[in-house]
């Protein structure tokens, strides 16, 4: 229907970076964009997503393409993040050379997508990888502070498509964050909490009226779909998430967490610090959003 699918089995790069797709192979499909928050599931939807036959999502999942147009406070993060995955494979502890066919794709990937500059760019990324996918996108959790401009240039793609946008306790999205980058860095987390402003980029990530401020002001003519991540894990909820979207339901692993943070722990009264410094934030949420959730520390 939409062309040949890719092979799984090639002994040689299943894609050729230096092709010239025809974008309009796109056509007729849907795109998808997860739009963060960080550490509010979106590497578990990614992978869920990522093993359905009707969804071609992007083989690394954080894209960071669209930060790149618009001045974005995360534009930064996608090439930091891009030179880390690359150091994990080049750099590791005993790493192999040459390196298997698979790290070498990694590889490949992460140096194309770096050098993606247009939207055509983009578009390109996709068509050259294609099969018979109906849908096609990526979940990024950076693109949580966009600004309207960035909407107005995916609603110009002309595709029909989805913005998913994850949330999560913000008092536990901080602290997941902060012991996510204590496996990276020795960090003071007292310190840290202290600094937790609205001039803060960890107090901003959590701040979902931002997000959804700039997707209004947009004006674009874009579904976007909230989801909770303490109301995520379960069958109702996939569904919901496969309704929007306009696929099957398939099977999950509801016990696997992708991601979870590890390693030094967010003690419960850090948590409570975090708490008082978000205040403001949970009252502006409160007035912001139409339905409160439940299972939040209001």
């Amino acid at each position: 229907m939409f062309g040949q699918a890719k092979s799984l089995n090639r002994q040689e790069p299943s894609f050729d970076v230096t092709a010239n797709p025809d974008i309009t192979r796109l056509n007729g499909r849907v795109l998808f964009i997860g739009l963060g928050a960080m550490k509010a599931g979106t590497t578990w939807i990614s992978d869920y997503l990522r093993g359905h036959p009707q969804v071609f999502h992007s083989e690394i999942k954080e894209m960071n393409f669209w930060n790149k147009l618009d001045h974005n406070p995360l534009i930064k993060y996608g090439t930091e993040f891009r030179m880390y995955r690359m150091k994990e494979i080049l750099l590791k502890k005993n790493a192999i050379y040459p390196p298997t066919l698979k790290q070498w794709e990694t590889l490949q990937t992460l140096a194309e997508i770096d050098n993606l500059e247009t939207t055509i760019d983009y578009q390109e990324y996709f068509a050259r990888r294609i099969g018979n996918e109906t849908h096609f996108g990526e979940v990024c959790p950076q693109y949580s502070l966009m600004p309207s401009r960035t909407y107005q240039r995916i609603a110009a793609l002309g595709y029909e498509t989805r913005l998913l946008f994850f949330m999560r306790d913000p008092t536990d999205r901080v602290a997941s964050n902060l012991q996510h980058n204590l496996r990276r860095n020795r960090l003071d987390v007292d310190q840290l909490i202290e600094k937790l402003t609205e001039d803060d980029i960890r107090y901003q990530r959590s701040d979902y009226s931002l997000t959804l401020e700039a997707y209004r002001k947009s004006g674009v003519n874009i579904p976007l779909k909230t989801f909770i991540y303490e109301d995520m894990f379960n069958d109702n909820s996939l569904r919901e998430i496969c309704d929007f979207l306009g696929i099957r339901q398939r099977q999950a692993n509801f016990d696997k967490r992708s991601n979870a943070s590890s390693g030094v722990k967010i003690t419960s009264g850090q948590k409570q610090r975090i708490r008082e410094k978000l205040d403001p934030l949970y009252v502006k949420l409160a007035d912001y959003l139409d339905e409160k959730p439940p299972s939040w520390r209001w």
